[in-house]
């Protein structure tokens, strides 16, 4: 009778114990010797993702930005003024 009166119930010990381990393993709290969280989540960091390149899709692709800012270049140039007042054959 003195063997089992402090022994007390050892299989729901044991499940609280695999439940608190699943719990900190979910939160990222329990990890191993030399175990990184995100090893032990397996996720990835913000700097060991490679960043998604643009691609001539879309509507923000690179050639329509340069389009664009081509023809405010072009209508912003001071000589494109100058020679829609004056024909290029006056200036000189």
């Amino acid at each position: 009778y003195k063997n089992f009166q402090n022994k007390g119930n050892e299989e729901h010990a044991k499940e609280q114990k695999e439940e608190k381990e699943k719990y900190e393993k979910q939160i990222g709290y329990l990890t191993y010797l030399g175990q990184d969280t995100n090893e032990a989540l397996r996720l990835k960091s913000w700097y060991e993702v490679a960043p998604k390149r643009d691609q001539d899709e879309g509507p923000h692709s690179k050639s329509q930005i340069i389009e664009k800012d081509s023809k405010a270049k072009y209508l912003l140039d001071p000589l494109t003024l100058i020679h829609a007042v004056c024909p290029p054959e006056k200036l000189f």
